[in-house]
């Protein structure tokens, strides 16, 4: 498989968006690209939602040995890449990477103390090849692969026969390397598109975007292309659960498939859909790819988890645990999402008879997001914010966080009446709301804690309280 943002391929090629927080120069730089694999079956999606997740799980369903490379990572640089979803041995990630840089050595040299003048690949192209050389050592049955940034000039973009290409919603985000237009963008993300490589598109709030990608489809002589037309349906009589009405492929009957539906949030009715259709396209392609059953792909739904995205946590803070909730939002779409999701609590627990009187916020953002346009759609105007940085990630020399203090400067112009604190870390900020709540200052019971605006503040939390194993 392949992928790309907004695009996924695999080899089987899936092309489906996962949000990623941040990017680097590397299209700029093609200065290292491996050489066209096809070592093993790839998906290859363009970053966005979940997708990842429930082709991974699915394909672990259905017995196929399932390599997912990612990004960004979440606590470290080699869990975004995972075997049958569970994150590579650091021993066989450090084997697999130091291959990688010692050839980097014979062909380039010395990488030198500037990187913006070194002929050295970028981190992320490093990071590609460290995780298709590791997939093709270990033998896996098929990768799904997330493109970076974009999708033409993408490392990821070295697969010459992906089985199926998957593109999830396109949203304006990277404008400064993919373009300032939805056409532009969208345009990118179809350089993933190859001859014979089955597509699935997603629901775009666009119509032109489906247009391009079909254009692109045909101009390559790609298989057959699905465009999904609506979201999936919760089941009213079966609570957590929902059905979609899969495209008719050639040669097949209509069918409607119905599976759980484990990730938070109204958004994941689309992600699901488009989830679900990739895979039913998938299996119609024959060979391995047969394993993948109906009944493997509702089992798979029911494993899906994605850390980080409308998730509900609970914090070992003192004086007092808080049971939160964190999502990675980090571009407008994300941002709209987040909010529509949090008007659906607030409707639920007013219906529950334990309405929500307070919103209290714990922000973190990349300097490169659109931070007033962001808050202008999540945070309300009575609702309190917690201002935070978080630390450098490990290998991205290029993403910077705004400061606690830009941040409270962006609310007191834009957002007068929003109460607002600078913390010097979201564990900090943390643990002052959970003093608030241990002095009855505030109402544990009726306030809604939101920690959101970066993935890379999620990882705070996670790596701070040791949450993934829980």
């Amino acid at each position: 498989m392949a992928a790309a943002t907004g695009s996924t391929s695999f080899t089987a090629s899936l092309g489906s968006e996962i949000t990623r927080e941040e990017a680097s120069s590397f299209e700029n730089s093609p200065t290292f690209r491996p050489k066209e694999t096809d070592d093993f079956s790839s998906a290859w999606q363009a970053p966005t939602t979940n997708e990842n997740t429930f082709a991974t799980e699915q394909g672990s369903g259905a017995t196929l040995k399932v390599g997912t490379f990612t990004s960004p990572y979440l606590l470290e640089p080699r869990d975004s890449i995972r075997i049958n979803n569970q994150p590579v041995s650091s021993d066989m990630y450090n084997t697999i990477r130091r291959e990688i840089e010692a050839t980097c050595h014979q062909v380039f040299g010395d990488p030198g103390f500037n990187p913006d003048m070194s002929p050295w690949p970028s981190s992320f192209e490093l990071m590609t090849a460290t995780a298709l050389l590791l997939f093709s050592r270990v033998s896996i049955d098929v990768a799904v692969v997330e493109v970076g940034l974009g999708g033409t000039l993408d490392a990821t973009n070295v697969f010459s026969a992906p089985v199926l290409c998957v593109f999830t919603a396109i949203s304006e985000d990277h404008t400064e390397y993919l373009g300032k237009t939805i056409k532009d963008i969208a345009s990118h993300k179809a350089g993933i598109l190859k001859r014979g490589a089955s597509v699935v598109i997603g629901i775009q709030s666009r119509p032109e975007v489906t247009g391009i990608f079909t254009d692109r489809a045909n101009k390559v002589e790609a298989g057959p292309v699905y465009a999904v037309s609506s979201p999936s349906r919760p089941i009213p009589t079966r609570r957590g659960w929902a059905s979609v009405n899969l495209p008719v492929r050639k040669g097949l009957p209509a069918e409607t498939i119905s599976f759980p539906l484990t990730l938070n949030g109204p958004f994941q009715l689309e992600n699901s859909a488009l989830a679900v259709t990739a895979l039913s396209v998938l299996k119609d392609c024959g060979g391995i790819f047969e394993k993948i059953t109906n009944e493997a792909i509702v089992q798979g739904m029911g494993r899906a988890r994605w850390p980080g995205r409308a998730e509900w946590l609970t914090v070992p803070v003192r004086p007092v645990p808080i049971t939160l909730l964190v999502d990675g939002a980090h571009n407008m779409d994300g941002s709209r999402a987040l909010r529509q999701y949090i008007s659906e609590i607030k409707k639920d627990m007013t219906e529950a008879g334990t309405p929500i009187e307070k919103v209290v916020w714990v922000c973190g953002a990349s300097q490169n997001k659109d931070l007033k346009r962001m808050m202008s759609e999540m945070v309300g105007l009575s609702d309190t914010v917690f201002c935070v940085p978080f630390p450098q990630p490990i290998g991205m020399p290029w993403v910077h966080c705004w400061k606690p203090e830009e941040i409270e400067e962006l609310l007191k112009k834009g957002f007068p009446l929003v109460e607002r604190h600078v913390s010097k870390s979201a564990t900090d900020a943390l643990e002052q709301i959970s003093m608030k709540f241990a002095s009855a200052e505030w109402d544990a019971r009726s306030t809604l804690v939101i920690v959101a605006g970066s993935l890379y503040l999620m990882a705070v939390l996670y790596r701070t309280y040791n949450l993934l194993s829980r």
